[in-house]
């Protein structure tokens, strides 16, 4: 940066910084986010959030506005707490004068915009995380964002199908929108061969092969099928442990009470929230993920970081990540029997596991890493704050 070079405040406002993907994005975002050119602040509307201490520890600021920190009691309640949002957001966002505003999901999307114009910032971001298909049905969430698109001045996408997704629903996005790859640090997820003991820990016997799946338990992850493929592979070979590894969102004991009716328990392992994701994924052999919606998964690029074989399903950005054939197989989503068929391959051939996960590794390093994320991040800011406008290419390298 040239000394004259003026440093630029961006005010980041998301729900909070709790586990999800967006959240660890963000996080990963400000690891390698550069300082000596931006100064970034974190608005969440509720409450911080798990991962806000290592966002402090880094030195960046961390609000939180505790909207809907109680039950709303009706829809006066709820407009009372919106309006009263509106006003602190406006009101903070007057005392830091941020150069750019870039908010992250739906109602961060809609609140932040707001409260930008409101308070005068000029440049205005919102993104898109996944498909819009929680809009189905919906005409009034789609009309919010259509009206919110008219005040933004890019749109930022995580995937291809999820670009493709934006503009065939929304309005006013045309010339504003833009995708930018999630990025894994490639130095921190990477394969060790040193002995772990978690295998241990988890009671799984060495000779056995383990599959994992890294996803929250919410339905539209698609671990119904993942079990009863589970089940399916387990009639025809004994020796595979399965995993999953998620925080619980209401599909638990559910999902528990299908694992004991398929008579596969000591087969599988709930882990519950982990923050040791690469330990898990290193005493793993093959990593699945069966949603049936997705924008572009970290936990995908993660693994292919940990030179894993990935299976996954053919929805949102997973297919971008994962070639068919060559670092991974493609299935369809909510297929119990190519989900089984897919995991019987993989279970049944080391020399094809090796080389599928050497191979996105390789993957991973070209198109998925944090630095190349942060580059295209920076380039966008500065093209931005130059010209009031995206001079960008929409899409990045297929590599």
């Amino acid at each position: 940066m040239n000394d004259s070079e003026e440093k630029h405040k961006i005010v980041y406002i998301i729900g909070s910084l709790s586990s999800g993907g967006a959240e660890r994005h963000l996080v990963e975002l400000m690891k390698v986010l550069d300082q000596s050119l931006f100064v970034p602040v974190i608005y969440c509307m509720g409450e911080k959030g798990a991962f806000a201490e290592q966002v402090e520890s880094m030195g960046i600021q961390v609000k939180a506005f505790h909207y809907m920190s109680r039950p709303a009691k009706g829809y006066a309640d709820k407009g009372k707490e919106a309006l009263a949002l509106l006003r602190s957001l406006r009101k903070n966002l007057l005392a830091d004068r941020p150069h750019i505003v870039h908010t992250y999901l739906f109602w961060s999307n809609a609140f932040g915009t707001i409260a930008a114009k409101l308070a005068g910032v000029r440049l205005v971001i919102t993104s898109r995380r996944s498909l819009g298909l929680f809009k189905d049905g919906k005409p009034a969430l789609q009309w919010i964002e259509n009206m919110m698109n008219i005040f933004t001045d890019v749109v930022t996408t995580n995937s291809q199908e999820v670009l493709k997704d934006t503009l065939s629903r929304e309005k006013f996005v045309e010339k504003k929108v833009t995708m930018i790859y999630n990025g894994v640090d490639i130095a921190k997820f990477v394969r060790v061969s040193k002995p772990s003991l978690l295998k241990r820990e988890l009671h799984i016997p060495g000779d056995h092969i383990v599959v994992t799946n890294v996803a929250n338990l919410a339905e539209c992850k698609g671990h119904k099928e993942y079990l009863e493929a589970a089940a399916a592979v387990l009639r025809k070979t004994a020796n595979i442990t399965f995993l999953l590894a998620g925080r619980d969102r209401g599909m638990y004991a559910q999902l528990l009470e299908l694992t004991e009716r398929l008579g596969i328990g000591k087969h599988v392992r709930f882990l519950g929230s982990r923050s040791d994701v690469q330990e898990i994924l290193n005493i793993t052999d093959i990593q699945v993920l069966c949603s049936y919606e997705e924008g572009f998964s970290n936990a995908i690029i993660e693994g292919m970081a940990c030179s894993l074989p990935l299976i996954v399903t053919d929805v949102g950005g997973n297919a971008e990540a994962v070639i068919d054939g060559h670092n991974g197989l493609v299935v369809p989503p909510r297929d119990v029997h190519a989900l089984t068929d897919a995991l019987l391959q993989l279970t049944g051939s080391d020399v094809e596991r090796k080389s599928m996960g050497r191979k996105g590794r390789e993957r991973v390093e070209k198109l998925f890493n944090l630095n190349v994320m942060e580059s295209r991040y920076k380039e966008m800011y500065r093209r931005l704050l130059g010209h009031g406008r995206l001079p960008l290419e929409r899409s990045g390298s297929d590599g």
